[in-house]
């Protein structure tokens, strides 16, 4: 086992002294994988940021829709007491 791998580590080395560009390549893959790897780790961060976002936008909505109906309700009994009013009013 450690011969075979003294072997790879040999044979890799005679790759990288005979095709010098070869180093950049293996660079360059390294620093394709650590972006991929942080790219992907923001993008979930970010999809749950969203996702909490969504759902309090959720509850805001029927938070409003809530409180628009009890504003047409107060509403409705301003009228009602206004014509009740003016009915007694009229008397």
């Amino acid at each position: 086992m450690i011969h075979q791998l003294q072997q790879i580590k040999k044979g890799v080395l005679s790759a990288l002294a005979r095709f010098p560009l070869l180093k950049y390549l293996f660079f360059a893959g390294f620093l394709f994988i650590v972006y991929t790897v942080f790219a992907t780790t923001m993008w979930r961060n970010r999809a749950k940021e969203v996702g909490v976002l969504e759902a309090k936008r959720d509850t805001l909505a029927e938070d409003n829709q809530r409180l628009s109906q009890q504003v047409n309700n107060y509403h409705n009994l301003l009228d009602r007491a206004t014509i009740y009013t003016r009915c007694d009013s009229l008397r």
